[in-house]
């Protein structure tokens, strides 16, 4: 009994010096990434990314990726920033375009298009991969709201496919309470005091962006095919209409009451994708039959429509501009390195159609929130 005590002991100290020696290395150097600790958003400010790509077709050989003081992509925000017309755009990572050079995003882009139309004019890119709306919310309450830019664009609608995990701040939401995922109190504690426990916490909740579609090229050699009976399609979208939808539509409720409270133009873009119907004429892929996980490209793209036709609803009801993306864009490989994420010429064909869009919401002459694009008389 006393050597199985004695083991015993050893064993917990042993266990108990490596927990520690572990905290002690992870506050040193932690070479994990992660953008949430405990119940927050962590912005990367000041990093410098190089990628090497070796087999995407459409992207650069060695990829530049940079965040500013921001922890956003594009120029730092100048000092006299209320003289400026300013804009953020924000999403997922369709909208931080993770393997586009600086420069090559359709921020960038949208951004050069639309300088000549101002004395003074500056844009950021505050996109993150895997962010669903509700990080969009604290994102606008705890960082934009206190930058006040005059526009944000907001490219929703892939990341919040299914999110269960976000039902419960739906109901918390009446009591103003702000957290990234609904987490036991304990963990959350622990992740906020201990790097290991952060750590930890993160990789537990990667399970929750495990819906979004890897960066990696379509190989059309290695594609399968997928057919699903239409009633089995309809069978699904019947029930994230009902368990999904709504909760969907107040948090996007809920980002244009944030907007508008701080003086900031929402302005919503639908979510394009490759998959859908038709053939691909550079791969010939059937994009409605094509096998993606465990449903096809038809499935996605009607899951898909059911939030973009949710995200315009929206939009409609508060007189706010919605640009159709999802309409507009074209589903060809050209633009797409796999079934969502756009190519470098993707990226220029995304900032061609929201500058016309915004361009002619200018010419139209809207009034009040509905104004996107006015001169810029400073």
């Amino acid at each position: 009994m006393k050597k199985i005590i004695h083991r015993s002991l050893a064993i917990l100290c042993g266990l108990l010096f490596a927990l520690i020696l572990a905290e002690i290395i992870l506050r040193i150097y932690n070479p994990f990434e992660f953008r949430v600790k405990a119940d927050t958003l962590v912005l990367p400010e000041n990093r410098h990314y190089l990628f090497k790509n070796t087999g995407i077709n459409g992207l650069d050989p060695v990829i530049t990726h940079t965040k500013n003081s921001l922890g956003f992509r594009g120029k730092e925000p100048p000092r006299n920033f209320n003289d400026y017309f300013t804009m953020i755009t924000v999403g997922g990572s369709t909208t931080e375009c993770l393997y586009l050079s600086d420069g090559k995003t359709w921020t960038d882009v949208l951004g050069k298009k639309l300088e000549p139309h101002f004395k003074k004019f500056w844009i950021n890119n505050a996109g993150f991969d895997g962010q669903s709306t509700y990080g969009h919310l604290i994102l606008m309450n705890e960082y934009l709201a206190k930058l006040k830019p005059n526009i944000v664009l907001f490219l929703v609608g892939q990341n919040d496919i299914g999110r269960a995990d976000l039902l419960p701040y739906d109901k918390r939401m009446k009591k103003k309470e702000i957290k990234y995922y609904s987490s036991p109190k304990l963990s959350v504690w622990l992740a906020k005091h201990s790097e290991l426990a952060s750590l930890l916490l993160n990789i537990k909740r990667s399970r929750a962006v495990i819906k979004e579609l890897a960066h990696q090229q379509i190989e059309p050699d290695k594609v399968t095919y997928l057919t699903i009976a239409e009633s089995q399609i309809q069978q699904i979208l019947d029930e994230h209409a009902k368990t999904y939808i709504q909760p969907y539509q107040a948090r996007l409720e809920e980002l244009i009451r944030s907007a508008k409270t701080n003086n900031i133009v929402p302005v919503f873009i639908t979510q394009s994708a490759l998959y859908g119907y038709g053939i691909d004429e550079a791969t010939k892929i059937n994009l409605a039959t094509v096998k993606i996980g465990d449903a096809n490209g038809q499935l996605q793209w009607e899951l898909l429509q059911l939030y973009n036709t949710a995200t315009k609803e929206v939009a409609k009801k508060n007189n706010i501009l919605v640009i159709d993306l999802a309409e507009k864009m074209p589903k060809s490989s050209h633009y797409y390195y796999d079934y969502i994420h756009y190519t470098n010429e993707g990226a220029k064909k995304v900032a061609e159609i929201i500058y016309e869009e915004v361009v002619r919401e200018r010419a139209s002459g809207n009034s009040g929130q509905g104004t996107v694009v006015r001169e810029q008389n400073k």
